[in-house]
């Protein structure tokens, strides 16, 4: 028994002296994309309340933990980690289900992060356009574990980039049912697949949604948060359809070669309702002849007859009848 205790202490020792304690407090930014859209609170990240911390070692998954975001931040402590060793600390921030009686707190409402983990991120569902909800946040650092540490500086950044589409002809439109309430819209070849590890996106697929609003009443059509990789390239084309209650006002398919970048906003803007046309008018100084003023004048129906019959055309009758009379041409 002695021998067994003996063993069972130096085991809790090798344990004890092996393994670090890390804490990580996460922030979400603060200063947003500095826009305003269908409410002040688009694009300021106030819609993520959860966040995700997946620790991979060797390319494993070693451990995964969810944490309510409060006051966009979250701190992640007591974290029992293998001294010597390193490890990749993968985050991510996003708007999602509470939910008491799942596991994690929390069930997947926008973004999938559970079939592929961080390392596969994808679409929940259809693309919803200008839907705040869709704004996330991530971070990813290989640390080597060599005693105990806290790291209270880690701010996540957003893996998209944001295009606004403007248009600024609006109020140039001036029958009502002509303006548009809403529109549809049809991307092609966006990315589908975000590795969080490794910040890369990948997949492919076209995606068309219709939206019964316009972002803001000032012209701003839509608002899209869109995956997009750290350097800047271009987006696919794409094309708008404009709606009034459902009918189809006209298309715009001129939007080529629009840049995108993470964490970078893209302002597309003019006159995307209506086309410029000038018209040309000349008046003209020279009379090209005379209209013929023969006119007669009459007392009455009689004489009016009178002059018909001696080949007259243009007969004026000044005095109203004042019983019937019968007028022959």
């Amino acid at each position: 028994m002695l021998a067994a205790f003996t063993a069972c202490q130096k085991d809790e020792g090798l344990v004890s002296d092996t393994t670090a304690a890390s804490s990580f407090t996460v922030t979400i930014p603060q200063s947003g994309v500095q826009t305003r859209a269908v409410t002040d609170a688009f694009g300021t990240g106030t819609s993520a309340n959860r966040c995700i911390l997946e620790i991979y070692h060797g390319d494993q998954l070693y451990n995964r933990i969810v944490k309510p975001v409060s006051n966009k931040q979250v701190t992640f402590d007591n974290l029992r980690l293998v001294s010597s060793q390193e490890y990749d600390f993968v985050f991510w921030a996003d708007c999602a289900t509470a939910n008491s009686s799942s596991e994690e707190g929390f069930d997947d409402k926008v973004y999938n992060t559970v079939t592929g983990g961080l390392k596969a991120i994808t679409e929940k569902g259809e693309f919803v356009g200008n839907s705040d909800e869709r704004d996330a946040f991530f971070y990813h650092e290989t640390i080597s574990v060599n005693g105990s540490f806290t790291r209270d500086d880690i701010t996540l950044k957003r893996p998209f980039g944001l295009l606004v589409v403007k248009t600024n002809d609006l109020n140039e439109i001036k029958d009502e049912a002509l303006k548009p309430t809403g529109y549809e819209v049809a991307f092609k070849g966006l990315p589908t697949t975000f590795n969080a590890l490794t910040g890369e996106v990948s997949g492919s697929a076209d995606v068309t949604y219709t939206s019964e609003e316009l972002a803001k009443n000032d012209g701003t059509i839509s608002m899209d948060f869109l995956w997009a990789t750290e350097s800047e390239a271009a987006l696919s084309d794409f094309s708008m359809t404009f709606l009034n209650n459902g009918t189809e006002i006209c298309t715009n398919d001129a939007f080529t070669n629009i840049p995108i970048r993470r964490n970078y906003r893209t302002m597309v803007s003019g006159n995307l309702l209506t086309k410029k046309g000038t018209i040309n008018v000349t008046i003209a100084p020279e009379f090209e002849g005379n209209i013929p003023q023969d006119v007669d004048q009459v007392k009455d129906i009689a004489a009016a007859n009178a002059a018909f019959a001696a080949g007259k055309t243009n007969v004026i009758v000044t005095d109203v009848p004042t019983e019937d009379a019968t007028l022959i041409l």
